[in-house]
């Protein structure tokens, strides 16, 4: 994928209609459908704003949603979360 050219991916993961790459560095990669906000308009990978500060160590990825591990122990979730699958008690969209 040409706009990873220069980044040590270690980590693929895939749901519905877009995918999450994790770099060697801790960066979280997302492309494909922009539904709810999981990856940039353009269809290109673009790393997630809200973890460029953090050093990603894993990532899970389900249909329409996606949960990153911090090397600090903290997780981080987003997408559809209208079965709670984010960890909130609404069933709004994060």
């Amino acid at each position: 994928i040409k706009h990873l050219e220069n980044q040590k991916i270690i980590s693929v993961q895939g749901g519905g209609g877009f995918s999450c790459a994790l770099s060697s560095t801790g960066l979280v990669f997302s492309f494909g459908q922009n539904y709810l906000g999981r990856s940039s308009v353009s269809n290109f990978p673009e790393p997630v704003d809200t973890l460029k500060a953090c050093h990603v160590t894993q990532l899970a990825v389900g249909y329409e949603f996606c949960l990153a591990l911090t090397d600090q122990g903290f997780v981080f979730a987003w997408g559809r979360s209208v079965d709670k699958q984010t960890g909130f008690e609404s069933e709004t969209n994060i």
